[in-house]
């Protein structure tokens, strides 16, 4: 039978509670109030669970359930116990309206990759994470065939939903905060003047267009597919594109080479897509286009890491970003500083949104005109 006493001392102004735990040994805890009937419900809860535990045949969950109902009887408020799936879900929806809608549709997919490794488990109790469970789950990711890249990622986002949890006492510590793997990156290379000249000669119409932008911008192959007439000034010479990576603004000058094309294809439309045929495609299918212009152009690009696992895919050594990287080793090679080569090409941690000064524009223009003009092309 417990028992409820104070201090002797009188070095506390609270109650203790002293209780026989389910080995026979006794405990004392301090009931952290001075009310005699709240000592007295928590330590018949406390006897409770002890009680269970002693038959050895409790749960956690039962266990659980007891502690939640004594908190409900002293404080007269319910406790909060959500299931992990349960709290996971709740966090996605707060982020809904406040990311982007790709970001959003990333986080849906990390989290529902980790219920699925949780499995049933994923309806327990969200107290009664561990270590365990995310240990498991990277090693499914990296099994699956995701680089350590991709498993470092998710659990950068996992390790924001638990901080969350951690933040709200609904766990005592955030175990998704994982040492990050080693991420070796592959052996990427930018392409040859000659290599670029090559892929442009056996291209036509909008396919056309679309590499000798992405090669004269540095731009992502889907930010420009999905460009439209309205974000080219053609009086001004400026290209305004909207980076789906990051959501961020991006205002270039136009180089004399691609000048030349969009003069020849300008349209009425300002709501026209540039490249029609090319904005619908979905990044996968761009990528695949563009291997068949390589390989119609004869342009040989190595395996740097073989495809593994169902989540794997095979990388090359050049590829359709192989242009940034052309693009920002042209401006190198014109002695163009690395923060205009940051600025023009968005490999920035600052927001992209800066209004240029006329001095700024006239800067970058000059950056821009340095990359010389790919020789031996023509206007389809």
């Amino acid at each position: 039978m417990g028992f409820i006493f104070k201090d002797s001392k009188g070095r506390s102004p609270y109650l203790y509670l002293g209780y026989r735990l389910a080995n026979g040994s006794w405990r004392k805890v301090s009931a952290k109030t001075s009310d005699k009937a709240a000592a007295r419900l928590m330590l018949q809860g406390l006897e409770t669970a002890e009680a269970l535990a002693g038959r050895g045949s409790a749960t956690e969950e039962q266990i659980r359930k007891v502690m939640a109902e004594t908190i409900e009887r002293v404080t007269g408020r319910k406790s909060y116990d959500p299931s992990i799936a349960e709290f996971v879900d709740q966090w996605l929806t707060q982020q809904r309206g406040t990311i982007e809608g790709k970001t959003f549709t990333r986080y849906e997919q990390v989290l529902r990759d980790f219920k699925e490794t949780l499995g049933p488990k994923a309806e327990g109790s969200l107290r009664g994470i561990n270590r365990e469970v995310f240990t498991r789950h990277r090693d499914r990711l990296l099994a699956e065939g995701c680089s350590p890249t991709t498993a470092n990622h998710a659990f950068k986002t996992l390790s924001d939903v638990f901080a969350d949890a951690l933040k709200d006492r609904l766990i005592e510590s955030n175990f998704a905060q994982l040492k990050s793997l080693k991420a070796e990156k592959p052996g990427r290379v930018g392409f040859t003047r000659e290599q670029v000249q090559a892929i442009l000669t056996v291209a036509n119409g909008d396919v056309y267009g679309w590499v000798l932008m992405l090669a004269l911008t540095g731009q992502r192959m889907g930010d420009v597919a999905r460009l439209t007439w309205r974000q080219i000034d053609l009086e001004s010479a400026v290209i305004r594109f909207q980076q789906q990576k990051g959501d961020k603004p991006l205002s270039m000058p136009v180089h004399p080479q691609l000048m030349d094309f969009l003069l020849s294809r300008a349209g009425d439309d300002p709501n026209a897509f540039v490249f029609p045929t090319l904005a619908i495609r979905r990044g996968p299918a761009l990528s695949k286009l563009f291997t068949n212009l390589m390989d119609t152009a004869r342009i040989d690009s190595p395996i740097v890491r073989e495809r593994s696992g169902a989540r794997g895919r095979t990388t090359r050594e050049l590829s359709c970003h192989s242009l940034r990287h052309f693009f920002n080793n042209q401006l190198a090679n014109g002695d163009v500083s690395q923060e205009l080569r940051q600025k023009l090409t968005g490999h920035t941690t600052k927001a992209m949104n800066d209004v240029y000064t006329s001095l700024e524009v006239a800067t970058l223009r000059r950056a821009v005109d340095s990359v010389p003009s790919i020789p031996g092309l023509r206007v389809p």
